[in-house]
């Protein structure tokens, strides 16, 4: 036994990928790990499809690309009626037989399981022969998660408490989110620069400011009514959650052009100056944004609400600041410039954080 694999119960799932591509940060991850030559199998387990998915929406099983995907559906009716609370177990069978096969296969010196999900309680299995590592990635701080309710809340805060119990090492997107699980064996793990595609949006910016990503009810459509007043332009690119948002948004006269994939993010980010991120502090959780590097990245400044890891003249906070149009004008002014890409340090790409990260979790 000289080989190695790694089980993978992502939060977003192929179907996800098909729509949407590496938009987030376990997508990320997972292709950043893709490329290294540690595993010999890297087999990611898709949530079960309902039934009802099954018929309306999933009807083709949807394959991560170059791994081994497990995408079965569950003949459980009345799970998802729970929505996202029916994550709790429904995991539990298909997991189970999946790591018995490897195990029974008897191939493998070392199975390690990477959990992205929020709530899901994995069985925790051992064995005498093979070593089994249990990874957990906090993709955020899902206590906190504006849009979870308060059972579902309770449900992440019972995940914690046993990852903490059963796991073997835990990464966090941020300080605080890792505080949440406690774990003796934590190591932070922001998000970065994603070195996928071309490394700079190119074109004549038709937009002064632009947002891309979700947008939920923590987007601070205030200040983005603010610079609708001041005379500048503004588009939202991705898709909105809330259509209350998107009616009051568009009342201010600011452009949402809906859903994009991530392999036109270069595209996307082409189409104005000065990335935006605006979110109430007070429904933000416990982060680090992904658009904050793929501003920087394709040369574009950002004016943000709340101060993250990244810190420099290109990042402007606006509730920091005594903001005011001249100090906008600048950010315009500065957009395009060859010394904003130039800005992010080596230690800034996901590729390089996961490096660093990684000989500790395989330790274990």
């Amino acid at each position: 036994m000289t080989k190695k694999a790694l089980i993978v119960i992502p939060y977003r799932d192929s179907y996800f990928i098909k729509s949407y591509g590496f938009a987030v940060r376990d997508t990320q991850i997972i292709y950043e790990l893709q490329k290294r030559n540690i595993f010999s199998d890297l087999i990611i387990i898709n949530r079960p499809v309902s039934i009802y998915e099954r018929f309306l929406t999933k009807k083709k099983k949807s394959l991560w690309p170059n791994a081994i995907t497990i995408d079965t559906t569950s003949i459980d009716f009345f799970g998802p009626l729970k929505k996202r609370a029916w994550t709790v177990n429904c995991y539990q069978d298909i997991f189970q037989t999946v790591l018995q096969d490897l195990l029974n296969a008897r191939e493998y010196e070392e199975i390690v399981i990477l959990d992205f999900t929020p709530m899901s309680i994995l069985p925790i299995v051992e064995s005498a022969i093979t070593k089994i590592v249990y990874w957990y990635d906090l993709i955020d701080n899902f206590t906190k998660h504006n849009r979870y309710d308060i059972v579902e809340k309770k449900l992440v805060q019972e995940k914690y408490n046993y990852v903490n119990e059963h796991y073997n090492a835990v990464t966090g997107v941020s300080s605080k989110a890792l505080e949440a699980v406690g774990h003796k064996n934590s190591y932070l793990l922001t998000n970065g620069v994603f070195d996928f595609g071309s490394n700079s949006a190119s074109g004549s910016p038709e937009y002064d400011f632009g947002f891309v990503g979700f947008v939920t009810d923590k987007f601070d459509t205030a200040f983005v009514k603010k610079l609708a007043d001041w005379g500048f332009s503004v588009i939202v690119h991705g898709k909105i959650m809330d259509k209350t948002i998107q009616r009051e948004l568009e009342a201010f006269g600011i452009v949402c052009s809906g859903v994009f994939s991530y392999i036109d993010i270069q595209k996307v980010i082409s189409t104005f100056k000065v990335g935006l991120l605006p979110y109430l502090y007070e429904k933000s959780h416990d982060e680090s944004p992904l658009k904050l590097y793929e501003y920087l990245k394709n040369n574009k400044p950002c004016l943000t609400s709340i101060n993250y890891e990244i810190s420099n003249s290109f990042v402007l906070n606006y509730n920091d600041t005594d903001i005011h149009i001249e100090k906008i004008s600048e950010l315009l002014s500065v957009s395009g410039s060859a010394e904003i890409a130039e800005s992010i340090s080596p230690s800034d790409y996901l590729q390089n954080k996961i490096d660093a990260v990684l000989p500790y979790i395989l330790k274990y």
